[in-house]
């Protein structure tokens, strides 16, 4: 076990560290409500991109994202099997053949019968942290009751954010932007420092009060949702969605994943432990396995806000290993891109006239 000394508090790196939740909805900061229609109509969006996986037939139990004709691409750690069904713009989809595992990362590409009738290109570029995103996933879990400090911090009743609730979801395709925050190292299912995975295959953004509309992070049944960045008009695929957790700063210092409490053994998400959408963890607590101490104490050298973060899965790490299973296509336009294009060439021929 490692121990670190920070600002008078000794932390025990390797205690009380928990499993970072799978992604599962996408909740947004300004609305209890979640997005579910188009948000970029005329032009394939992370919307249009996303499908619906349902495992042994029962209710959808995450995402993924059509990347070939016949490929799309989700999160390994979903529990799904052959036979599965993918839904895709409202047509289903049998998994067929064998699941293509990523082990150095969270990726799954997974082979359908039948033809997508479109799918997304990668975004290859390592530029991503810095530029402006759109995540989607299922609407699974709802923004639940809020989350105040406890009446033992410093300030107690300050609000950080909300637990999620199981009522209420659908599960169809949701979407919320954000800012493209930085990127960890991934280990055999753990967030990790890139030092210590020597790796930085999972981006983050931060759930952080950033006044970006609809911004937003993952939490139940987002998994396998993506991370999509606008490149030269066409919405690409970046990222993955691989599960939610507490401030990149945390992971640093533990080199792991410490769990959250509002107040001493009581954890952050009520019935869903460690399912909370907290925008802010001071005045919450994290322990050392005999200890509770506040964050702010942990983190001394942190000013203002400290939030939690989505974590995807990095295609611009991996996009070597996919191409290696689902070669770069391009898609053909769509039949209403047709449409729409012949009649531009229409109305300006008429207008030559």
């Amino acid at each position: 076990m490692r121990i670190r000394y920070l600002g008078g508090l000794l932390v025990a790196a390797a205690a009380a560290l928990a499993i970072p939740t799978p992604s599962h909805a996408v909740i947004l900061y300004s609305s209890a409500t979640t997005n579910t229609t188009d948000d970029d109509p005329g032009n394939p969006s992370p919307f249009d991109l996303t499908g619906q996986w349902r495992k042994g037939g029962g209710t959808y139990s995450g995402a993924g994202v059509p990347i070939g004709e016949h490929y799309f691409l989700t999160a390994r750690h979903i529990g799904a099997s052959v036979g599965d069904i993918f839904t895709f713009q409202g047509v289903d989809y049998t998994s067929i053949g064998s699941f293509i595992n990523d082990t150095n990362s969270d990726l799954r590409i997974v082979q359908v019968s039948g033809s997508f009738p479109t799918w997304t290109q990668l975004y290859r570029s390592n530029d991503e942290v810095g530029k402006a995103m759109t995540v989607t996933g299922l609407n699974r879990f709802q923004r639940g009751t809020a989350v105040v400090a406890s009446a033992g911090s410093p300030n107690p009743g300050d609000a950080k954010g909300w637990d999620v609730s199981n009522v209420g979801g659908t599960g169809a395709v949701t979407w919320g932007k954000n800012i493209v925050s930085g990127a960890q190292g991934y280990s055999g299912g753990s967030i990790l420092s890139t030092a210590t995975a020597g790796n930085s295959n999972l981006l983050y953004f931060n759930f952080d009060e950033s006044g970006v509309t609809n911004e937003a992070m993952t939490t139940g049944f987002d998994s396998g949702g993506g991370l999509f960045i606008k490149d030269g008009g066409i919405w690409k695929l970046a990222g993955i969605n691989f599960a939610s957790f507490t401030s990149p700063d945390f992971i640093e210092i533990y080199d792991g994943m410490p769990a959250l409490y509002t107040s001493p053994g009581v954890p952050v998400g009520g019935t869903i432990p460690g399912a909370g959408t907290l925008f802010d963890i001071r005045d919450l607590y994290v322990t050392d396995g005999v200890f509770y101490y506040l964050t702010q104490d942990v983190l001394p050298s942190i000013a203002g806000n400290i939030p939690t973060a989505s974590y995807d899965s990095r295609i611009s790490a991996r996009a070597s290993w996919i191409d290696q299973f689902v070669p770069p296509t391009i898609p053909e336009p769509s039949s209403v891109a047709l449409l729409i294009a012949g009649a531009g060439m229409l109305i300006r021929r008429q207008h030559r006239r």
